[in-house]
């Protein structure tokens, strides 16, 4: 047989059987006048909040909607975020069963509703997390060694690679005076060809922003040097030169070309600052050959 638990106060009557459904009904004038009936089925957790997304970028928007608990008809929703070991409401209870959400800092926040009905108690939902994270964008080029006094080999490929909303937009830049001066204009492509027709070192960064979320990230920056082995040769005679004064060195048996794989990139030879320029080190510099 199945029990039927009874539960009154001055307001509305709660019916509870055994099966799990609660029935509801108000008595807004004392308990000569029942509204009817209303069921609302008792569920273990209680159903979460769908989202649009579950991993968004800062800045991104995510829309929340509400569970349907019981058969119950709602009045209200006031949308909560836990906040320690407690919950906070977001903004005001409102008849709309969505919320948008967004944030603007990394991290993982936590999310409910609390839904109203027109007859009984509340419900509290289940829980909906959504983890947020910055744009992240990295640079490379490629060929290693371009070539200033060849028209085949002097232009290079700046590559942006990125973890960005669709749609982002990549500005690339280079290091100029002592400040950062854009290439053109912003585009949707992650590519950028550069070249020079003298030797010397480059510094490029590229700037990815998304219009929707409002954010913006810059890469690191890389070097691009033209003649870099011709530049290393330069100044592994300008060394031989300094130590011995002769400077026959471009002819003994083991040239550049055979060292090159041995050699450290040519900004470990210049230790004087201006190695992120066009401008080539000259000596006095430190260099050493292992």
């Amino acid at each position: 047989m199945m029990r039927e638990f009874v539960m009154r106060c001055s307001s509305f009557e709660v019916r509870h059987r055994g099966d799990g459904t609660r029935y509801v009904r108000s008595t807004p004038g004392g308990a000569a006048r029942y509204s009817s009936w209303s069921s609302v089925s008792a569920t273990t957790p209680a159903p979460s909040p769908t989202a649009s997304a579950l991993a968004a970028f800062t800045g991104q928007s995510v829309t929340l909607t509400a569970p349907t608990i019981g058969t119950a008809t709602p009045s209200s929703y006031q949308w909560q975020e836990r906040s320690g070991s407690s919950w906070r409401n977001l903004g005001s209870a409102s008849a709309s069963n969505t919320k948008n959400v967004s944030s603007t800092t990394r991290g993982v926040r936590v999310f409910r509703v609390v839904i109203t009905y027109t007859s009984g108690p509340p419900a509290n939902s289940g829980t909906v997390s959504i983890a947020w994270r910055p744009i992240t964008v990295v640079a490379a080029s490629s060929p290693d060694d371009p070539q200033s006094g060849s028209a085949s080999k002097r232009t290079v490929t700046l590559t942006a690679t990125a973890d960005a909303p669709s749609g982002a937009s990549y500005l690339w830049q280079y290091w100029n005076s002592g400040s950062w001066t854009n290439i053109g204009s912003a585009s949707t492509s992650n590519t950028k060809s550069v070249s020079s027709t003298t030797r010397g070192t480059r510094k490029y960064r590229v700037e990815v922003s998304h219009t929707t979320t409002a954010t913006t990230a810059q890469s690191d920056p890389i070097y691009v040097t033209w003649d870099e082995w011709a530049i290393v040769g330069e100044m592994l005679t300008a060394l031989q030169t300094a130590v011995t004064g002769d400077a026959s060195y471009t002819t003994a048996p083991r040239p550049v070309e055979e060292l090159r794989p041995r050699l450290p990139s040519t900004r470990m030879w210049c230790e004087r600052g201006d190695w992120d320029t066009t401008k080539v080190c000259s000596a006095p510099f430190h260099a050493h050959v292992v």
